[in-house]
């Protein structure tokens, strides 16, 4: 048993030698990383700084691998990113603002899936959709839209490139054409008159034809 206790002893002993707190510094004298680690490996709170001395970023490693909430931060001090991750992967709920602080982009993470949506300064919605990625193979679909709310474009995708069937829309909601892709080629095209333009055309003219008999 004194043979045991002094076995462990000994291990915890070099465990905490292995432990170390370390600070990087930027060419200018100012601080730019704080990171702890052991055995070799990143654990506990990092923070990163602008040469300005704003933080840039803070996290959590776990062995080595993110974990947790992390925050990244524009240099005026606004987040920039909110980012979950468990064991290095990218999991939960992730925000992208824009430098205002407004809202440009939110996904969930769900294994091999995700879902997200995209905003535009006014704080509307322009775009949402769905991925799947496995390996080398990234498939989803997407809808764009206007500012105005209207759907600009919907379609499917793979590993990046338009794939299959989709619609496009003008300003005024009509469909403008619809297009079959093959891996970003377009493969068959369909176009289509904006119906409300030519009825706003067709009323302006008869009100001038009008006025001048």
């Amino acid at each position: 048993m004194l043979l045991l206790y002094f076995i462990v002893l000994y291990l915890l002993h070099s465990i905490k030698a292995e432990q170390s707190d370390w600070k990087f510094y930027y060419d200018s004298g100012n601080l730019k990383e704080e990171v702890s680690y052991v055995n070799d490996y990143a654990h506990g709170i990092t923070r990163t700084y602008y040469e300005s001395g704003v933080l840039e970023s803070e996290g959590q490693y776990i062995n080595g691998l993110e974990d947790g909430l992390w925050k990244y931060y524009y240099e005026s001090g606004l987040v920039n990113v909110e980012a979950n991750f468990r064991n290095g992967h990218r999991v939960g709920l992730w925000r992208v603002y824009y430098q205002s602080g407004i809202l440009q982009s939110e996904g969930i993470f769900e294994g091999a899936e995700i879902h997200f949506k995209e905003y535009h300064p006014s704080k509307v919605l322009s775009s949402e959709g769905f991925m799947f990625k496995n390996q080398d193979l990234e498939i989803g679909s997407c809808k764009y839209f206007y500012e105005s709310g209207i759907i600009m474009s919907e379609g499917s995708f793979e590993n990046g490139l338009e794939h299959g069937y989709w619609k496009m829309y003008y300003p005024s909601g009509y469909l403008e054409s619809e297009i079959i892709w093959d891996h970003g080629n377009i493969m068959i095209s369909r176009n289509y008159t904006d119906n409300m333009i030519y009825n706003m055309c067709t009323i302006e003219q008869s009100s001038m034809l009008q006025t001048q008999f």
